[in-house]
């Protein structure tokens, strides 16, 4: 296989895995939101996009924190790191 058709069967391959993943996801909540009915799956998302906004938020101010406990020489980069991963 050439190079040119491995690059396009690589990024056609990503695109159809990004398509699948998305597809399950919509399924997951059209039954969640079957399940709870509007009202119950409205407040379910409201907190959840106060989480996300909390969530960037922290993520935004974790490479400032990082930086100056560094200098600071206060060894605090593995629970960054933690909060950091569980939030993605």
């Amino acid at each position: 296989m050439s190079n040119t058709k491995k690059k396009i069967f690589d990024l056609s391959s990503i695109g159809f895995t990004d398509a699948i993943g998305s597809g399950v996801a919509a399924i997951f909540w059209l039954y969640i939101a079957s399940e709870l009915g509007p009202e119950n799956y409205g407040e379910l998302t409201f907190l959840i996009s106060i989480a996300a906004l909390v969530s960037g938020i922290a993520l935004f101010g974790s490479n400032h924190t990082i930086l100056v406990l560094t200098a600071k020489k206060i060894n605090i980069q593995s629970t960054i790191y933690l909060i950091q991963l569980l939030q993605t």
